[in-house]
């Protein structure tokens, strides 16, 4: 089988149901003599943006059978819990950006396991999200990780309509260093101090589809030369 059609079956992946982030507190000073708190990043004020000219810094870090995930000090996730859940983003065009990214690549994996550990504690709670946390219940108890995670990776992203309560975001994943792109799009919504998924807000769209290639994407990735990517660790 060709490169070609590897990367054509690497990513077509499915559909997703994407998810979303909770519980953020305030995190005291580590330093005894410093009276002031350190706010969680998802506590503080929203910014003012509502566009992204550019790819915004990142770590990239090793965390998904080989598929790196963005992370940021400003930007976030500020926390992973036990189960490797993300949450706390910024309320910010980029805090936007890296919820999608962190909500949605498990499913890029096939690691269908911590996609329902992260629908089931983060989703906004509705049918659509009991619906969306079920099926990937079942799909975890028949599938495994995915042997090719190591093969893909994040190489651009669209913010579409962006106000401080809600974001469309389309996340570019690239197999085999371009022979192949797919490309994920969802929706999410600022609730309870956090950037979060409602199921129901945009079920047509919650999907992993191939596209042509990264024309009309910015680009955004691990491997990126235009200063929006930092070594990870």
């Amino acid at each position: 089988m060709s490169r070609l059609n590897h990367a054509s079956r690497a990513i077509g992946l499915g559909a997703i149901g994407v998810l979303t982030l909770a519980g953020c507190g305030m995190g005291g000073s580590n330093n005894a003599g410093d009276s002031k708190e350190k706010t969680s990043i998802c506590k503080e004020d929203a910014s003012d943006k509502t566009t992204l000219d550019s790819a915004p810094k990142t770590d990239w870090k090793d965390g998904l059978n080989g598929l790196k995930v963005p992370t940021s000090d400003k930007f976030g996730p500020e926390k992973v819990d036990d189960d490797k859940v993300p949450s706390c983003f910024s309320h910010s065009p980029e805090g936007a950006l890296f919820a999608a990214a962190n909500y949605s690549l498990p499913v890029v994996s096939q690691d269908y396991g911590l996609m329902t550990k992260i629908i089931r504690k983060q989703a906004i709670a509705n049918d659509s999200r009991d619906k969306v946390a079920d099926r990937f219940e079942e799909e975890g108890q028949s599938a495994s990780s995915s042997s090719q995670a190591e093969n893909l990776k994040v190489a651009g992203f669209k913010l579409g309509d962006y106000t401080k309560d809600k974001a469309a975001v389309k996340i570019l994943v690239s197999a085999y260093d371009g022979a192949g792109y797919g490309e994920l799009t969802f929706t999410v919504q600022w609730k309870d101090d956090d950037w979060r998924f409602d199921a129901d807000a945009d079920t047509e769209d919650m999907s992993f589809k191939q596209v042509e290639g990264p024309d009309g994407y910015t680009k955004w990735g691990p491997s990126q030369d235009d200063g929006s990517s930092s070594k990870g660790s």
